[in-house]
């Protein structure tokens, strides 16, 4: 997954940034159902 807002390209198993960059994404439960994301904040 990449952040538009930041350029990072993020692990969505870890949460980790992948190289070059650095650092740690939160991670919340999410699922897809019926063609829409639905996330546990």
């Amino acid at each position: 997954m990449a952040c538009p807002l930041h350029g990072w390209n993020i692990d969505l198993a870890s949460g980790e940034a992948l190289a070059p960059d650095s650092g740690c994404a939160r991670r919340f439960p999410a699922r897809l159902e019926g063609g829409a994301a639905w996330l546990a904040l």
